[in-house]
């Protein structure tokens, strides 16, 4: 389909609102991409009488993300962001969860629990933490140059700053302690161990870490 220059504002006006709305839902820790179809369909309806293609601006903010990851949504926020055509890209790969803090806990193997890596996650605005279910592969954790992406078997992603706060928050405290952990990695230590490419400091095989479709 061939766009316009009034339809290209259009999708671009609807990404400023769509990149506002993501920004939101990472500091609520929820997954970016939530709600966001829903909620440009109602703005377009309002705002536009429905003239704007709303697919082609859902496509467009994941291709931004995909390329320029959070930076790019903060450019789509304040309407800096050029139009830039895009293509289909399945939701799963965008559609992150955004802590403002973590850490990552390593565990031994047990019998025949193997050893893991778990994320401990934080929202300090809503006061929300989570630890995750764990990754057994290496290749669970994908490296970019701002930020890594860590995604689990469940495909359940997140996308991590890699100048995340070091400090944790003391809501953190209690759950921390329940996990029988044998060390924790701060993002500066992380950041570390990739630069120096000494990912065994893991502990973790390196293998092909199967998703769920």
């Amino acid at each position: 389909m061939k766009f316009t220059g009034k339809s290209i504002d259009i999708v671009l006006e609807l990404a400023e609102y769509a990149a506002k709305k993501m920004k939101i839902n990472a500091a609520s820790g929820l997954k970016l991409f939530a709600g966001i179809k829903k909620y440009l369909d109602e703005i377009n309806e309002k705002m536009f009488d429905g003239a704007g293609n709303v697919k082609e601006c859902m496509d467009f903010c994941k291709y931004i993300f995909i390329q320029d990851g959070m930076d790019g949504v903060e450019r789509l926020s304040l309407g800096k962001q050029p139009y830039r055509e895009s293509y289909y890209i399945e939701l799963n790969l965008v559609n992150q969860l955004v802590p403002n803090s973590w850490a990552i806990l390593s565990f031994k193997a047990q019998g025949k629990t193997p050893a893991r890596l778990k994320l401990l996650a934080s929202w300090e605005e809503v006061g929300k933490c989570e630890i995750s279910d764990g990754i057994t592969k290496l290749n669970g954790i994908e490296e970019f140059e701002n930020y890594y992406i860590w995604i689990e078997k469940t495909g359940k992603s997140y996308y991590l700053y890699k100048d995340a706060k070091e400090e944790l928050s003391d809501n953190l405290a209690p759950v921390v302690m329940k996990e029988n952990f044998t060390e924790m990695f701060m993002p500066f230590m992380v950041n570390i161990i990739f630069q120096h490419d000494k990912l065994e400091e893991f502990g973790l095989p390196w293998a092909d870490l199967p998703l769920k479709p």
